[in-house]
């Protein structure tokens, strides 16, 4: 396009591209921006919902060597995390013919007991006199 009177610079048209180009590449780094914060926060809750599950094992852990045996069931409560509830569940069973129980702890965000945050499990050595 010729310019009047020999100037240089942008016309108006280039300009606004330039800025629409310039604003679809920054909406797309701020999206990815804001998906890494949701992922960080989720990471946060249920590394929370690991402790409450491994402080739940090693209660049941303490509990069967202590006065309080550990029996078969299912056994339900609520731990607070850096400040935040977390609904648990505990089954434990006992293998026929084995002398330790298994224990499955479970920790979900409502009291619904549905998708939970966290799984652990493991085994306890069983008391002989249980």
């Amino acid at each position: 396009m010729a310019r009047i009177g020999g100037s240089s610079g942008f016309t108006l048209i280039e300009v606004l591209v330039a800025l629409l180009i310039v604003g679809i590449a920054f909406s797309a780094i701020m999206g990815t921006a804001g998906v890494s914060v949701d992922a960080l926060g989720d990471t946060k809750r249920r590394l929370a919902a690991l402790y409450v599950a491994q402080n739940r094992l090693a209660v049941t852990r303490v509990d069967s060597t202590g006065e309080n045996p550990v029996f078969p069931g299912v056994f339900t409560g609520i731990d607070k995390q850096s400040s935040t509830k977390f609904y648990w569940r505990e089954t434990v069973t006992r293998p026929p013919g084995y002398p330790v129980t298994h224990v499955v702890v479970e920790v979900f965000p409502d009291d619904r007991y549905k998708a939970s945050l966290a799984t652990l499990q493991g085994y306890v050595l069983a008391r002989i006199d249980q």
